[in-house]
């Protein structure tokens, strides 16, 4: 089972150091740092954004998403990527933002968290392969 992680956009500090998902910096760690409590495989999990730094959709990333649905679980990380997620009809499990802020940003509860999220992906991945229309629906955890 592949997984692909969708955030919204890379944060300013991101962006100006040219970080990108995966490679241990600010809501990257948090999330690696996650996976590897839940003993994933970092090999099985993509990420990508959907927006672009300009704040607009980034269609070139929705039409990925789109061919990549049928043979990875799509993660949509915070409201607005699971907004431009459901926007163009595609099905999502829906997971906290490793950036969000509060309670959940308590390393054992977003790692909880995070563990919950794969333990959806993991039965929608057994339901898929039984019923593909389930691709088009959204999960909440």
């Amino acid at each position: 089972m592949r997984l692909l992680f969708v955030g919204e956009r890379p944060s300013k500090t991101a962006a100006l150091k040219r970080w990108v998902w995966g490679d241990l910096h600010l809501s990257s760690k948090t999330l690696l740092e996650a996976l590897a409590a839940c003993q994933f495989p970092r090999e099985r999990a993509d990420f990508i954004n959907v927006y672009c730094n300009d704040g607009k959709i980034d269609l070139q990333s929705i039409e990925y998403i789109q061919n990549r649905r049928h043979s990875s679980i799509i993660i949509g990380m915070g409201k607005l990527a699971q907004r431009a997620l459901t926007h163009h009809d595609i099905g999502h499990i829906e997971m906290i933002h490793p950036a969000a802020r509060g309670r959940i940003r308590k390393r054992e509860l977003y790692q909880e968290h995070v563990r919950q999220v794969i333990e959806a992906a993991q039965e929608m991945n057994v339901l898929y392969d039984t019923n593909p229309e389930l691709m088009l629906t959204n999960v909440k955890i």
